[in-house]
């Protein structure tokens, strides 16, 4: 993808769910969440279908050149939007992760946070790359917000 070409950002569906899946259940993924669990497919799906539904949580589909490469999900709570984000294992290495969530943030009008274990080091600097200010601190879990 040449540095001035831009990703392409695609609600998800409920046909995705399998490719979600095993991104969800990628050791590394797991291992960066929050919810570290393995997750079954029927769960899975249930889950997936109850967030389509919900208008206040958008779940994308990041793609190059139509391929998918990732996630950006927003869940709007009280006034404010927290961001999260996959990057697909076959992606990782080659920064598309901070492509992914610069190019989603910078689209975003309204503020943004997002929340981070300590240790997930990648996470962090995709954060900070994309103009996340850390705010707080809580029992390793860091506390990051996105204003233009």
């Amino acid at each position: 993808m040449k540095k001035n070409e831009k990703l392409e950002y695609t609600p998800a569906k409920i046909s995705n769910a399998e490719l979600l899946l095993s991104w969800r259940n990628d050791s590394k993924t797991r291992q960066a969440s929050l919810n570290t669990d393995k997750i079954e497919l029927a769960t899975h799906i249930e889950w997936l279908s109850r967030i389509l539904k919900d208008n206040n949580i958008k779940l994308y589909i990041a793609k190059e050149n139509g391929k998918p490469i990732g996630t950006v999900r927003t869940d709007h709570n009280n006034g404010t939007h927290e961001l999260s984000w996959t990057v697909a294992p076959s992606e990782r290495g080659r920064g598309i992760g901070k492509k992914i969530v610069s190019e989603f943030v910078n689209q975003f009008s309204e503020p943004l946070k997002a929340v981070i274990k300590k240790e997930n080091i990648q996470s962090i600097k995709i954060a900070e790359y994309s103009g996340f200010k850390l705010v707080k601190e809580d029992n390793g879990i860091l506390h990051y917000l996105f204003k233009k």
